[in-house]
């Protein structure tokens, strides 16, 4: 499964649980218009390379396991 730009669409989505989806690498910029997202877990996505910036200059707060 990988994440299409149109998730953009879902404005009021509030926590998105992507853990141990080993097809994320990189998720969409698009994931930045979220703008009620409050978190945002990728746990256990083995193969991602990068979370981006969010777009738009957000900043993600990264935990890293057992945080």
């Amino acid at each position: 499964m990988t994440l299409p730009n149109s998730i953009a669409k879902l404005e009021h989505l509030r926590v998105a649980n992507l853990s141990y989806n080993r097809k994320i690498k990189i998720p969409p910029q698009s994931i930045g218009k979220l703008i009620s997202l409050q978190v945002l877990s990728l746990c256990g996505c083995l193969n991602l390379q990068t979370i981006g910036d969010g777009g738009r200059g957000r900043w993600w707060s990264v935990m890293k396991g057992g945080e």
